[in-house]
């Protein structure tokens, strides 16, 4: 991080002083930006966007379109996580996404984030309709987005339906995603998203008692190893196994989760 910071700081002081490498410096700043959003520092992340939003005006707004649905991304995700979930659900709800049919990459993880926001205000129903407007197969989302979109839109979809109490689709979700995604996702590790799914399918199935302390020590330790590093959407996930074990709010469970993992020590130091 040092080194992308210094570099930002030099096209500030030189070549962006000649109107060189615009394009270059919001990247630098885009990338800034979402890295320290990553490990839960918002206020520097906010910072970082709004210089990025500054930049995105110069040369008659040149890049302005270019970085538009990145900064609105990355804008409504700080408002959801710094406790301004119903601001956020307002202006993603008016974007106009037909603007940016050729950025659909951007597009689609505006779409998602509008719909965790919706799941924040237990509006479930709505949340619902707007994922079924993702009518492609998993595999061209994946081709277009990458698999860890296709997975965390798989989950958002589980925990509506269990929301939402459709017994017959919560079984058939979860049996379909154990099928297609259960060795992919052993193959990169990702063990967290793993205990995430056993945790679910033991509250759904009621194969243990869920309000045990063994289940709860479960559910805590799922992400205390590496918690610093999680992205935002698994801690969200957490939070709601946590809020139905302890009968609470997801939305507050999630942000005082985030304020907990926030002062503790980096786990692994992020490389440039």
């Amino acid at each position: 991080m040092p080194f992308i910071e210094d570099a930002c700081q030099k096209i500030e002081a030189t070549e962006r002083a000649k109107d060189k490498h615009l394009y270059d410096h919001l990247q630098i700043l885009y990338y800034l930006a979402n890295t320290y959003f990553r490990i839960k520092n918002f206020e520097l992340s906010a910072s970082y966007l709004e210089a990025m939003h500054s930049n995105m005006s110069l040369q008659n707004n040149k890049y302005g379109t270019i970085f538009h649905l990145q900064y609105e991304l990355l804008k409504n995700l700080l408002l959801i996580y710094t406790g301004k979930n119903d601001e956020a659900v307002a202006k993603m709800s008016m974007f106009n996404f037909d603007k940016f049919k050729n950025k659909s990459d951007y597009a689609l993880d505006l779409k998602l984030t509008l719909i965790v926001a919706l799941f924040f205000q237990n509006k479930y129903k709505e949340a619902f309709k707007k994922l079924q407007d993702f009518h492609h197969s998993d595999q061209w989302y994946i081709d277009k987005t990458g698999y860890i979109w296709v997975i965390q839109k798989n989950l958002i979809e589980i925990l509506l339906l269990i929301e939402l109490d459709y017994m017959d689709l919560v079984e058939s979700r979860l049996n379909s995603f154990k099928r297609k995604y259960h060795t992919h996702l052993q193959e990169h590790n990702e063990y967290v998203v793993l205990g995430f799914l056993k945790l679910i399918t033991s509250f759904y199935y009621k194969t243990e008692n869920i309000y045990s302390e063994t289940f709860r020590g479960k559910v805590d330790n799922l992400l205390s190893e590496k918690s610093k590093d999680t992205d935002v959407f698994t801690i969200s996930f957490h939070a709601w196994i946590k809020a139905k074990i302890n009968k609470a709010e997801v939305y507050k469970t999630c942000l005082d989760y985030i304020k907990v993992v926030s002062q503790m020590p980096n786990v692994n130091e992020i490389i440039d």
